[in-house]
């Protein structure tokens, strides 16, 4: 890598030689280069070591051989590999104490554009502009509106709505002949699409969980039997309402949260329970068989699955989750809406418990609406943005913090957008504890 970047030296620097000499440019390099790698200014001491690294490289050799030599050691440095931080001293009985400008230049780079700050941050860390939560959040409405936050949204999307386990669902060739890794691609890109529309767009909780349409192309719209769009790009497509009802209603999820060759209320409610509702499900006890009932065509999923509730040990998880996941019985194996399963109509009748929406309802549709209304799980969403965000899940001390963050969340009519200004000006976020961690 290091050979690589002298040969391109000029790309990364520029110095007159004639007006400084070699060893000034190399001085200047180091200081210039080693600031990005380490996404600080180098200390003294530093500097020093690295420009005796440059001398015994250069000796013998070129101008750039020297820098080579710099270039690579900067780049095995552990201050380049990782993101270590010292933090502000704390005062006197203080257990928190502020990140530096220059560690919160880089908690920003990395939560919104999962890369090193920008010369604009920098320039904001020199001026010691990072410390305020007005500055913090004049610096997050500006990098938002660069591509790289468009990727980082959908970072978080694919790894908290588990989408990319679509493309690796296997199915039963025998019963579902039309699945195909080609169809799983473009239910993925469907849904990616989608996140990243509704997002970008009106950034409402409410359209991702109950949206009557999709982005579909021509392989997503005949998977949905509707009228759509012809070739390869995603589009716009309305979908039938008493069907369809956002993202957990499409093909990406359900057919990920099956088995191969038949429904998983398991799976599906598991999902619900975990990623909208942040509630933990314990495994299952030692020497209990989780293996599904084997598919039974004269029966119903429904009739082979309820058999969890006469076990005592699978009782107390599965009742958290059978009775959601039949809400989705609609939906086959791949997804795919079905009104019989085997011999009998399809029954949806489910239930929700331990929530702020209890009770009964019939589909998915109707679970989708209640769970668009629940603070509960716009509450769990804002802690999936603040894991997200952190890259740890929350303690005990990031209750004060949490609280407010929903509450901003729920001041903004629950704009997603808002979560992100809201976790990077929060405590958690702007400053560590003596022990390391965040508050």
């Amino acid at each position: 890598m290091a050979i690589s970047a002298v040969t391109r030296l000029g790309s990364l620097y520029a110095c007159n030689v004639a007006t400084i000499g070699e060893d000034g440019c190399a001085q200047q390099f180091i200081t210039i280069f080693g600031k990005r790698a380490f996404r600080r200014p180098l200390t003294s001491a530093e500097a020093t070591r690295f420009f005796a690294l440059y001398t015994t490289g250069r000796t013998g050799g070129q101008f750039t051989d020297g820098i080579s030599v710099v270039i690579e050691m900067m780049l095995q440095s552990p201050y380049f590999i990782y993101r270590p931080e010292s933090g502000v001293a704390a005062q006197a009985g203080a257990t928190a104490a502020p990140v530096t400008p220059y560690e919160m230049a880089t908690r920003l780079s990395y939560f919104i554009w999962g890369s090193m700050p920008d010369d604009a941050l920098f320039a904001a860390a020199d001026a010691g502009a990072l410390a305020t939560p007005a500055q913090v959040t004049a610096q997050v409405q500006r990098m938002m509106q660069d591509s790289r936050a468009h990727q980082v949204v959908a970072t978080f999307h694919r790894e908290w709505l588990e989408l990319a386990s679509a493309l690796d669902a296997a199915k039963a060739p025998t019963m579902f002949p039309n699945w195909s890794p080609q169809l799983a691609s473009n239910l993925y890109g469907e849904s990616s699409t989608f996140v990243e529309q509704v997002f970008w767009g009106d950034g409402n909780l409410a359209t991702l969980l109950e949206a009557p349409y999709t982005y579909a192309n021509q392989a997503v719209a005949q998977y949905y039997g509707v009228t759509g769009p012809a070739g390869a790009t995603y589009t716009k497509t309305m979908l039938d309402p008493t069907q369809r009802a956002g993202l957990l209603t499409q093909g990406t999820f359900l057919a990920s949260h099956a088995n191969p060759d038949q429904t998983s209320p398991v799976r599906r409610g598991k999902f619900v329970r975990e990623q909208l509702l942040c509630q933990t499900i314990p495994p299952p006890p030692n020497g209990i068989v989780i293996t599904p009932p084997p598919y039974d065509a004269t029966t119903t999923t429904r009739n082979r699955f309820v058999a969890h509730e006469t076990v005592a040990l699978c009782k107390s998880c599965h009742t958290q989750m059978d009775p959601i996941g039949f809400a989705f019985e609609h939906y086959d194996s791949v997804g795919q809406w079905r009104t019989m399963d085997g011999p009998s109509a399809v029954d949806t009748s489910g239930t929700l418990t331990g929530t702020d929406v209890d009770g009964p309802v019939d589909g998915a549709i109707a679970l989708m609406r209640k769970l668009s209304t629940s603070t509960q799980v716009a509450n769990c969403v804002a802690t999936q943005w603040f894991r997200f965000a952190n890259g740890r899940t929350e303690t005990d001390a990031d209750k004060c913090t949490l609280v407010s963050i929903e509450q901003q969340f729920t001041s903004s009519h629950k704009d997603m957008r808002a979560l992100p200004i809201a976790i990077a000006t929060s405590d958690a976020f702007r400053y560590r504890t003596s022990n390391g961690g965040s508050p």
